[in-house]
């Protein structure tokens, strides 16, 4: 199934929305299934990871703190709840990244007549996290092979010889695939006044149209639960 990139942007919002909105663990729980339905439809492979962590978190929250010490609950409740929260916004962004080119996101922004400061921003993003993703390998890589701890006894030094030889590579070569993008954006044009192109066109359609009416249900209900009841 493929939806259009402007129905994923929306449903990034919507779904942060309800989120913040919905207090209602059943509610959730739904919301939650049917995005990663809708991300296994559109990727066409099962997705059954997200559902597993969310069940975890759901497990801590509800069988694991009321038995653990009071500390314990009051320096990890938050983060527990905020991320179980926010799960299904997670899943959208990860919808919109695997199924979304950079021409069809930049024409998709175009034609919601967003400015050039914020389209130019995400096509480079866009294009950064795999490169980002291919220097970690190298650099894990390079580690492995090289044994920059051996020798060491102490447990803190090697956690700092590690990270030292970690981050500073990671650093350097981020700065430049940082350049790199810039200079092939702008070589590309990216930049220029005029309105581009893409060679897949962007329309709405039937399962557009039937899961911005679900989320706007969902967000809908939200709403009238949090202020009118």
């Amino acid at each position: 199934m493929k939806l259009d990139v402007r129905v994923k942007l929306i449903l990034i919002v919507l779904s942060a929305t309800f989120a913040s909105l919905n207090t209602n663990i059943i509610a959730e729980s739904l919301m939650m299934t049917a995005v990663t339905v809708l991300l296994s439809l559109c990727t066409k492979a099962v997705r059954w990871r997200p559902l597993l962590v969310y069940a975890i978190f759901l497990s801590v929250q509800y069988y694991v703190f009321p038995v653990s010490l009071r500390a314990v609950v009051f320096l990890l409740s938050i983060f527990v709840v905020n991320v179980r929260n926010f799960l299904p916004t997670a899943l959208c962004i990860m919808l919109l990244y695997e199924t979304t080119t950079v021409s069809q996101l930049m024409s998709a922004l175009t034609k919601m007549h967003i400015g050039r400061q914020l389209t130019v921003t995400l096509a480079v993003v866009m294009r950064y996290i795999p490169c980002l993703g291919e220097e970690l390998s190298a650099i894990r890589d390079a580690l492995a092979v090289r044994n920059i701890t051996a020798g060491m006894t102490s447990p803190f030094r090697r956690a700092a010889a590690k990270a030292e030889a970690f981050c500073i590579p990671l650093i350097i070569s981020s700065v430049r695939t940082a350049n790199d993008l810039s200079a092939a954006a702008v070589t590309r044009g990216i930049d220029e006044p005029c309105m581009p192109s893409c060679r897949s066109a962007t329309h709405f359609g039937v399962p557009d149209i039937i899961v911005l009416s679900a989320i706007l249900f969902a967000v809908g209900w939200a709403v009238y639960m949090e202020y009118f009841v």
